[in-house]
């Protein structure tokens, strides 16, 4: 799966709810083959049954939906993220996501949330002509954001550009910026094309197939990461920071993951912040802390805490953006830590006295859900 659309949600998805029916439904077991659309109406089944309490199987046929390209399936999960539903923290920036991936997948409603009403008749756009001034030969934001930086504001002299290029070729642009108060980490810069025909093979001419069937182009030197999705209704390019497996997890390292700053158990919420002054550290909870970072994919790391604000736990919910890309973490952990132990639900490491535990994976999921303690 992907993210920005990808991308699936290991922020939403775990073990739990009640015991299965011993026939579940044929939406059910449509979705459990190979039927995309059979697994909205299998989400909304199980949603009837446990409620929004307890929403753990409808998000796992909601996934296996919206990996499949089913637009509705993603437009439920974005719903969820975006309102923070069943007690999960709300994530307007990965929801949007999930809402792109929905209106490309023909989900109206989800359009309309993004502010898209797509056209009856596709509008042919020089793409020869617009295409340079947005993205490079090499795959970096183009000469209409020279001097922005990701997760600032477009200075005045940028969004003039902006406006005009954006008016010309019936596009939309989009800075996410970075949010002192609660996003410290995030930061986007997207380009949405409400009217996209021919985009697609303009893309593929000019850059080639991507590295992964997902729509992403990675750069390690310059820690940025490129994904594009579209059809005949909307297409993006999506720009994100990006760090490799390796970088998360630093395997070599036996004292920390790369996704810490410093070791995040028994640390203190101040020290933490002033180890990462570019993620900020927000209050989400009576005892719970969050902040957002990026991998493969975006990372929602919340920290749990006792006395006088010191982390007794950090849980990250990992979006690695593919089912590859989550084998890859794993591994990475099992060279770093060694053998897990394997229960059934989780992936147990020890080291010192740490412990790390991961949700083991669905068959396609490109997400990981990390507890360190």
């Amino acid at each position: 799966m992907d993210w920005h659309l990808g991308v699936v949600l290991s922020i939403l998805v775990a073990c739990g709810g009640k015991e299965k029916e011993a026939a579940p439904p044929p939406e059910v077991v449509a979705c459990l083959a190979t039927d995309a659309k059979a697994c909205f109406r299998a989400g909304y089944y199980y949603q009837r049954i446990d409620g929004n309490e307890h929403l753990d199987r409808a998000i796992e046929m909601w996934t296996r939906g919206c990996e499949r390209g089913d637009g509705m399936s993603c437009g439920s999960l974005g719903i969820i993220v975006d309102t923070g539903m069943s007690g999960r923290t709300s994530n307007p920036e990965v929801a949007r996501s999930f809402f792109v991936r929905a209106c490309n997948g023909g989900d109206k409603d989800s359009c309309r949330r993004l502010g898209i009403t797509t056209p009856d008749t596709p509008i042919d756009i020089d793409w020869a002509a617009a295409l340079p001034d947005v993205i490079t030969s090499d795959r970096e934001p183009g000469p209409v954001f020279a001097g922005h930086k990701l997760g600032e504001p477009f200075p005045a002299a940028v969004q003039k550009r902006v406006d005009a290029w954006a008016k010309k070729f019936s596009a939309r642009i989009h800075a996410d910026v970075r949010d002192p108060s609660t996003r410290g980490g995030g930061s986007l810069l997207a380009i949405y094309f409400d009217r996209p025909a021919g985009l697609v093979k303009a893309i593929l001419a000019k850059f080639g197939r991507p590295e992964r069937d997902t729509g992403f182009w990675t750069d390690p030197v310059r820690h940025t990461q490129l994904s594009y999705y579209g059809d005949a209704r909307v297409a993006s390019l999506i720009w994100m920071p990006y760090k490799s497996i390796d970088e998360q997890v630093l395997p070599d390292d036996t004292t920390r993951l790369g996704l810490e700053s410093i070791p995040l158990v028994g640390a203190t919420i101040e020290t933490v912040q002033a180890a990462q002054p570019d993620r900020h550290v927000f209050r989400d909870g009576a005892e719970d802390w969050s902040f957002y970072d990026y991998g493969t994919g975006p990372i929602t790391v919340r920290l749990e805490t006792v006395r006088e604000s010191v982390i007794k736990r950090a849980r990250f919910d990992i979006i690695t953006n593919h089912p590859l890309q989550t084998v890859a973490f794993i591994e990475a952990m099992t060279k770093k830590l060694g053998k897990p132990a394997s229960t059934k639900t989780a992936y147990v490491w020890r080291k010192g006295a740490r412990r790390y535990s991961i949700d083991k994976p669905g068959p396609n999921s490109g997400n990981i859900n990390l507890l360190v303690e």
